[in-house]
């Protein structure tokens, strides 16, 4: 065997050789040819082109940042006035949960009311333990220096009170 060329086998021997297929070679990359001056001075034209109309946006722009800018400030406003009333409502509901439910109401009136009457029970017994001890001994009952002194003040009211309750 012997070859002719890169791409081409030459056989001499048996044809139970296999056979290369011609392919194609690959593209090489290929430099692209210099810019010639007239396509220069079209490319910095073009880009001074652009600069320019880049000038002429930013001085229309500059002059009036008020009605470049009134859109973010109405959203702005906007904004701050939904923030102010989400805050309302959330007061709103904060103070409807800390009311409590109908129940709770009703178990916390009755739960003052039963302070209330022990309140009034205890000014009760104070008074007239005052009023028993200036009967009995005509000295005030804060006055009384015995602690059994004042029981059997106490006592003698509890025995008044359950006669005339019969």
């Amino acid at each position: 065997m012997h070859y002719r060329d890169s791409r081409e086998v030459v056989q001499e021997a048996p044809a139970a050789l296999p056979q290369f297929v011609d392919r194609p070679m690959p593209q090489r990359i290929v430099k692209p040819a210099p810019l010639t001056v007239d396509e220069i001075k079209s490319g910095l034209i073009s880009v001074g082109d652009s600069i320019e109309a880049s000038r002429e946006q930013f001085t229309a722009d500059n002059a009036s940042l008020d009605a470049f800018y009134a859109r973010q400030a109405e959203l702005r406003s906007e904004v701050a006035e939904l923030q102010r009333q989400l805050k309302e409502k959330e007061d709103k509901l904060r103070e409807l949960e800390a009311s409590g439910s109908p129940r709770d109401k009703f178990a916390s009136a009755v739960v003052k009311a039963e302070r209330d009457v022990m309140g009034l029970g205890g000014a009760l017994l104070a008074s007239l333990s005052e009023a028993a001890s200036q009967r009995i001994y005509g000295i005030s009952f804060e006055e009384l220096s015995s602690k059994e002194a004042r029981r059997d003040v106490q006592a003698r009211y509890r025995k008044t009170r359950e006669a005339g309750l019969r």
